[in-house]
């Protein structure tokens, strides 16, 4: 026995609409089990992959180590004693000296130490080359940063990596703080006054909101002098179009 066309389509509009619900319903309860976020870390020797920092909201904790696994791959991380992912072919003490800097593109976010972009580049260049980049840092944290580490040494390029992303990071907003906060990270929050970063909002244990304190004279960080070179991708996947660019500026 046929059902009339129309029956047939609302029946069909139905159970889609079932199947709908039954899907929200269970990533809700899947929320309330605590499977929010899907990204985990295993800990190997360090019992977290980041540490407190009060200007920069969090730094890569050194020395630190794990196995990042999840459903699409299962990598290692590797932390130096400076703070920055271990780079293995890098060749210290030969020139040019290159450090790239940038969020989790890179880091090298789910790949293995060998296989992030810094890595790839040292194998093609024969250079020294550090690996400053720290999972969803904004372009304000990597300029803070680069202040920093010129304080001891002076690099020969720098190499930038951005996102579109940056803008939500360096502003702040809730659409980017909300996805910090499942890894249990506060974003800092910089003006740009005369020039340089004044800090505007300083996170932390006993200040998880941020309370302005640029009328108190905050830690001003003033652009590098030296170049940048930028570079503009999506992920890591194409790691020779990302550092095929600079081979040139940084020689063979």
């Amino acid at each position: 026995m046929r059902l009339p066309a129309r029956r047939g389509w609302t029946l069909a509009l139905f159970s889609v609409l079932v199947v709908a619900a039954l899907l929200l319903i269970l990533e809700c309860l899947l929320g309330l089990c605590g499977f929010v976020n899907p990204v985990r870390y295993r800990q190997v020797t360090s019992p977290d992959l980041f540490a407190h920092d009060d200007t920069l909201g969090w730094i890569l904790r050194p020395g630190a180590s794990g196995a990042h696994i999840t459903g699409e791959y299962s990598v290692s991380y590797t932390i130096d004693g400076r703070g920055m992912r271990w780079t293995p072919t890098s060749k210290e003490g030969v020139r040019p000296r290159i450090w790239c800097l940038g969020g989790s593109m890179t880091f090298g976010h789910g790949v293995d130490d060998d296989e992030s972009i810094p890595n790839r580049l040292a194998e093609l260049t024969g250079s020294q080359v550090w690996n400053l980049g720290v999972q969803a840092y904004g372009t304000d944290q990597s300029l803070i940063q680069l202040s920093r580490v010129l304080r001891t040494a002076l690099p020969d390029i720098v190499i930038l990596s951005y996102l579109p992303s940056n803008l939500e990071r360096n502003a702040c907003l809730p659409k980017w703080t909300g996805k910090l906060a499942l890894s249990h990270r506060t974003k800092p929050k910089f003006l740009l006054i005369d020039g340089t970063l004044q800090l505007d909002e300083i996170p932390g244990p006993d200040n998880p909101a941020g309370v302005s304190r640029t009328e108190h004279g905050s830690e001003a960080f003033e652009a590098s002098k030296h170049g940048f070179f930028l570079t503009y991708g999506n992920g890591c996947g194409d790691t020779a179009g990302c550092i095929g660019g600079c081979v040139s500026e940084c020689g063979t």
